[in-house]
């Protein structure tokens, strides 16, 4: 991987296979050349670690001349983390809710792409436009990353402007601002209050993930089996906030 490129290796990649990889960035410009798209959105869910000199091989497509448009192209492109830095993953829940027997592994980076496109970083007027879907990526994917006891900071290019920018689908603002999950070891009541020792909410802990609207200040949630407690300080801010117990 370069600084603001990334070579994507195959599955014969090896230090002594060194070719076995794609350049990402020349896929890009191929791309780009054809003049055929206004919109290129780029999104790499992958480690940027430099394993060895090498670089990966060329697209072996490509245009025989510039097509009128060439050049005209407006990019989007997004890094799970910085050059030279891992990318994450964490279990985020069970591939057969009924068993549980199947752990669903996703990327830090990609829980936090599908939390801003099913709500979390939306417009009042639905879908979510390039500008937020930035700022949501770079808050929380070092978020997710944080509670999952990781460091990954995620590098995001915007090259839309803001007065004409892409709007990603047309989801409408999350309801709810903090989604409260249960370990499946808590089979008692779980009890939320709010900062005015108001209850909101008393259910098994098998009715979660509880999806609610916190307001700002501190918030406590216990398991009433067990006697744990989990103080929640929820501060006012953009998307869906994540909360393990």
């Amino acid at each position: 991987s370069d600084r603001l490129g990334m070579d994507l290796c195959l599955g014969k990649w090896s230090r002594t296979r060194r070719r076995q990889a794609l350049d990402a960035n020349d896929y890009y410009r191929v791309v780009a050349g054809w003049g055929k798209f206004s919109e290129i959105i780029l999104l790499y869910d992958c480690c940027r670690v430099r394993m060895s000199n090498a670089h990966g091989r060329e697209c072996g497509l490509g245009s025989p001349r510039p097509d009128d448009a060439t050049g005209s192209d407006r990019c989007f492109i997004g890094y799970a983390t910085e050059f030279q830095n891992l990318a994450m993953e964490a279990e985020v829940g069970s591939i057969d809710p009924t068993s549980g027997e199947e752990s669903l592994v996703r990327g830090h980076f990609t829980s936090a792409l599908l939390a801003a496109l099913w709500g979390g970083a939306a417009r009042e007027e639905g879908g979510v436009t390039a500008s937020r879907l930035k700022g949501y990526l770079e808050t929380a994917t070092s978020e997710i990353a944080e509670r999952n006891g990781h460091k990954q900071k995620p590098e995001v290019l915007n090259g839309f402007p803001a007065n004409d920018e892409p709007v990603f689908g047309a989801a409408s603002p999350a309801s709810y601002n903090v989604q409260i999950r249960f370990s499946p070891q808590r089979t008692g009541q779980m009890v939320l209050v709010g900062p005015d020792n108001r209850e909101i909410r008393r259910a098994p802990a098998g009715t979660g993930p509880w999806r609610v609207h916190l307001s700002t200040g501190l918030h406590i949630i216990e398991d009433t089996l067990s006697g744990d407690i989990l103080p929640i300080r929820y501060e006012k801010a953009e998307g869906v906030r994540d909360v393990q117990f």
